[in-house]
Parts: C-alpha cells; structure tokens; sequence
C-alpha cells in the first residue's frame, strides 16, 4: 500500500497517517504550536464541566423530588431523600467552584477574602458531605434490599 508523495517518492500508509497526525497536532487551530492545551482552553473546559455538574445537581433535584412525591409511603422513599441529599452538596461543591471560576475570585482573593474563602470552605465541605453522604445512601439502599 504504497503512494507517491510530491516529489515522486513512495511512502507508505503508515508513514503518511504519522505525518498527517503529526500536521494536524501541531498545525490544529484548536492548538498553536503546542502539544497540549493552553492554560486559557483547561479553564474554559473546567468552568463547562462545573457548569454542567451545578445543572445535573439542579434537574436531578427536581426529579428526585418528583419521585418522592409519588413513593412517599414505601419503604425505599428515605432513599431518595439520601438522594436528594448527594445531589444537593454536589451542587454546593460544583456552584462554589463554578462561582469562583466565573467571578475570577481566586485572582482577586486579596480583594474579596471573605467571600473566596467562604466558597472554597463551602466547596470543600460538598465535596466531603457529597462523598459521605452517596456510600451512605447505598449502604442504606443495600441494606433494605436484604
């Protein structure tokens, strides 16, 4: 599987898929002269991706509360509050940080103390009382399924 290039000479395929790899990589747009992203790119996709969290934590609230209307008397309903529980500090961990990220307060924390410290206590303590919280719900969950 051989091809001419330009100037006559016969390459291979891998050859020419290892040269295209290697134009697109350094000639992308998306990556100027680099081989990995800028620092600009990895903060953009951190804010998307708390963005996303902070509105999964949102419509999963919602549903979760929906259900529960609806099981209010069965057994398993104390699940889905755990669960709304999860949801609830996954969305204070993300918002803070997501807070912190759009309003630029880890650039400006001389500025504004109080409140980067308040989201950064309050995004960890999500972080903390989301993890405990979901073992804590499945641990529940498991233990009615016996």
């Amino acid at each position: 599987m051989y091809h001419k290039n330009v100037n006559g000479s016969l390459i291979n395929f891998f050859n020419r898929q290892f040269f295209l790899d290697e134009f697109f990589t350094v000639n992308s747009p998306c990556l100027p002269n680099s081989r990995g992203p800028t620092a600009e790119t990895e903060q953009l996709v951190r804010v998307v991706e708390n963005t996303n969290w902070v509105f999964l934590a949102l419509i999963n609230l919602d549903m979760l509360r929906k259900i529960y209307r609806n099981v209010k008397g069965s057994p398993i309903a104390k699940g889905f509050l755990a669960f709304m529980a999860v949801f609830f500090f996954i969305f204070l961990w993300k918002g803070s940080a997501l807070y912190v990220q759009v309003y630029g307060l880890d650039h400006l924390a001389g500025q504004f103390p109080f409140r980067y410290q308040f989201s950064l206590l309050i995004g960890h303590l999500g972080n903390i009382l989301a993890s405990l919280s979901v073992g804590a719900t499945f641990l529940y969950l498991a233990r009615l399924l016996r």
